[in-house]
């Protein structure tokens, strides 16, 4: 029972360094870096298109406008 525990142990313990050193390590960035402006962040005309065209076949394709058959159930 006990060489159970080590070997948990043995395996979780490089698994939680690897995954936490590379916080420790990273640089931390400089204030006024790379911040975004509004219109960076803004959707483009294609983004409104994109958008209506998604809506409009989800609501075709949307389950409760298909029939319920053995297919879809």
């Amino acid at each position: 029972m006990h060489n159970i525990r080590a070997l948990k142990l043995l395996i979780l313990l490089p698994l939680v360094l690897s995954l936490g050193s590379p916080g420790a390590f990273a640089k931390p960035t400089a204030p006024g870096g790379a911040i975004a402006t509004v219109g960076d962040l803004m959707p483009a005309a294609r983004h409104a298109s994109l958008d209506r065209t998604i809506a409009e076949l989800l609501s075709q394709h949307h389950y409760r406008q298909s029939s319920l058959d053995n297919r879809l159930s």
